[in-house]
């Protein structure tokens, strides 16, 4: 069975979620100078998915490459 095991280290979840909130932001406050509805949209949908990925700790991307952030112990 498929389990989930972090693969983001805090440092990448910190960096994650700034670029998040900076998606965010220019989403919904700059609408007009993205001016197209679906680039806004695909915006949006990213951030989100980087918000899991910040919550979670676990990324899908890292996960196919077999790459992980944390520290092996």
């Amino acid at each position: 069975m498929f389990t989930i095991k972090k693969n983001l280290c805090a440092l990448d979840r910190v960096v994650r979620c700034v670029i998040t909130i900076t998606l965010f932001l220019y989403a919904f406050l700059a609408a007009e100078q993205i001016g197209d509805a679906f680039l806004q949209i695909a915006i949006i949908v990213f951030a989100t998915i980087n918000l899991v990925s910040v919550l979670t700790g676990w990324c899908v991307v890292y996960r196919m490459a077999n790459i992980s952030t944390c520290k092996v112990k």
